[in-house]
């Protein structure tokens, strides 16, 4: 293999994952795109940080990591249901070819084969199935950033906690 066509490939495999990328960007979960989820759900956290803000901002982050897991059980059940009903029609698929090759006396073919004809009857119900696991795999990564946004937050209002209780009691000056 030259050079060159190594080159080649490498930026087609670059062009693809691109491509890949901006498909991404434009899939619709429950009535958005993806980018349009992540600024909904990003949160800003304050400069001017104390208790106060800290707790508003731990509200405002709770109400969306509630949202974010309704959205996460919903795509997990939906999820759920795509893979049962894949197996489903594989099987019904599978044999119903075994059946229709017998009506006709013809050899059966190999498993393999039998397979193949199966999954190819199933084709939608496949990407279904794999859109799905996409969305809910985008749901578990907002909620574990949603998750340690949070920890954040948390640790730093208790900080600023203690901070606040050494200068009250004299203990260190600022």
């Amino acid at each position: 293999m030259k050079v060159e066509e190594i080159v080649e490939q490498a930026d087609s495999g670059v062009n693809f994952a691109k491509q890949v990328q901006e498909g991404l960007k434009k899939t619709i979960i429950a009535g958005k795109t993806m980018g349009e989820w992540k600024i909904y759900f990003s949160i800003t956290v304050p400069p001017d940080l104390n208790p106060q803000t800290c707790i508003t901002t731990l509200t405002k982050l709770i109400t969306l990591y509630q949202e974010a897991a309704f959205l996460k059980s919903r795509a997990d059940r939906t999820c759920q249901h795509l893979t049962q009903a894949a197996k489903y029609s594989f099987t019904q698929e599978f044999y119903k070819q075994i059946e229709e090759i017998k009506e006709k006396n013809i050899r059966i073919p190999s498993k393999d084969t039998l397979e193949i004809l199966a999954e190819q009857k199933i084709t939608e119900l496949r990407m279904a199935e794999q859109a799905a696991k996409v969305e809910l795999s985008f749901w578990k990564d907002i909620i574990d950033n949603l998750s340690t946004t949070r920890k954040v937050l948390e640790q730093i209002t208790i900080n600023l906690g203690i901070e606040r209780k050494m200068l009250q009691t004299g203990f260190v000056e600022r």
